[in-house]
Order: structure tokens, then sequence, then C-alpha cells
């Protein structure tokens, strides 16, 4: 299972492979970002909030 919020990866490596990840994986990274668990089981939504989240969060603290 690939997961992406363990690894020590930029924002923009872990956006650019979520295609790549696991659904485990793609929830544990939503936990990480969100705090609880995708309200949907949607993949691409899930993987567009992460995107979504991570950029902004990455061009806030730069």
């Amino acid at each position: 299972m690939k997961t992406l919020a363990a690894s020590s990866l930029s924002m923009a490596a872990r956006i650019a492979h979520l295609s790549d990840a696991s659904w485990q994986g793609l929830k544990q990274e939503r936990r990480c970002l969100f705090g609880n668990d995708p309200p949907v089981s949607s993949r691409r939504l899930v993987e567009k909030w992460i995107a979504y989240t991570g950029k902004y969060r990455q061009s806030r603290y730069e």
C-alpha cells in the first residue's frame, strides 16, 4: 500500500503522485490535512481536495 503522508516528499511531489496512491493512502493524506475521513467515496474528488488544500498550504508557508 502506498501512502503519501508518511513520506518525506515535498507537497508538490505528493500532489504529483496522487494518481499513483492507493485509496487507503489518499484517505490517510486527507486525514492528515483535514483531521477526518473523506465524506464521499469519490477518488477523483478526494484527489482534488488534497491537491487544492496542499497547494494552498504550500503557498501560505513559502
